[in-house]
């Protein structure tokens, strides 16, 4: 009959005085995530809320503004090679103006 020599004992782990279960402090806790909303209305499936929506698109009006020749030619110019529309570039530009004041 084979007898095995004696096992080492069991220690205790260094962290052994935490709770493996232990509240995780407020610092800790991950914010829920924007793009996950919550169900709404009877008809909501759970696919639903992991859709991000794009926003949507706003709707364009006629603005009038009176501006030197040369700087409507140069915007025009410069727009068409770059290869947007000069209405895009002044939208841009007010935007970037609004987002100043």
């Amino acid at each position: 009959m084979i007898n095995p020599p004696p096992r080492p004992a069991l220690r205790k782990a260094p962290d052994s005085d935490v709770h493996p279960v232990a509240p995780v402090p407020a610092s800790v806790v991950p914010a829920p995530r924007p793009e996950l909303r919550p169900v709404v209305g009877i008809g909501g499936r759970t696919s639903d809320t992991l859709v991000v929506r794009t926003p949507k698109k706003t709707k364009r009006t006629t603005l009038e503004v009176k501006v030197p020749k040369a700087l409507a030619k140069s915007a025009k110019r410069r727009a068409k090679s770059r290869g947007d529309s000069l209405d895009d570039v002044v939208a841009t530009a007010l935007q970037g103006y609004l987002d100043r004041a």
